[in-house]
């Protein structure tokens, strides 16, 4: 059964990127891609508190991956304000 939830979740976010890609105004192609952020780093702060007493690799990978997935957002919002301001 998750196995199943895992696919069509990746199948929702896809969706959203392609969205995102078709979309030409900017201001909604920053949403959605913050949108598609903050989901990303929801779900690896879960897995992340499931990992909590796991190893050290793993602690580690999620730990990575909430830094890049930070870094994705803060361009997203930096996509927003290029596109408001100017």
């Amino acid at each position: 059964m998750k196995k199943h939830y895992d696919i069509f979740y990746a199948i929702i976010l896809v969706l959203v990127l392609v969205l995102a890609s078709l979309i030409d105004n900017a201001v909604v192609k920053g949403i959605l891609l913050l949108f598609f952020t903050g989901v990303l780093i929801f779900s690896t702060l879960i897995k992340l508190q499931q990992k909590k007493d796991g190893r050290f690799k793993d602690i580690f990978f999620y730990g990575i991956l909430f830094f890049f997935e930070a870094i994705l957002a803060l361009s997203s919002i930096f996509v927003i304000a290029s596109a408001i301001l100017g």
